[in-house]
């Protein structure tokens, strides 16, 4: 994980990945595995095109989150518009600070 801001409201996470296709596994950042990085919200999602910035790849969502998700530099992620990724505010195995 590259940061995380639990006190924000609503809660933030910035969490990395590696694409395959339709999902999206965890990846150590800066690990040379992680080919995207996600800005995580922990609230309902409104879409893509709302809850993210410009030039994301990708877009996960849950009921209660959402993750845009942005090629890291010099990447180009194996990734769809709209991977699957566990949960990172309620996934055990998610990025722990």
């Amino acid at each position: 994980m590259l940061a995380d801001f639990p006190r924000d409201d609503p809660p933030l996470r910035v969490v990395c990945g590696t694409g395959h296709g339709d999902w999206i596994a965890w990846a150590e950042c800066a690990s040379g595995e992680d080919d995207l990085f996600g800005f995580a919200v922990h609230a309902p999602p409104a879409g893509g095109n709302i809850d993210c910035l410009a030039d994301w790849v990708s877009y996960s969502r849950g009921d209660d989150h959402s993750i845009c998700w942005h090629a890291a530099k010099g990447e180009e992620p194996d990734v769809w518009p709209m991977a699957t990724a566990p949960d990172p505010f309620d996934d055990p195995a998610s990025p722990q600070t």
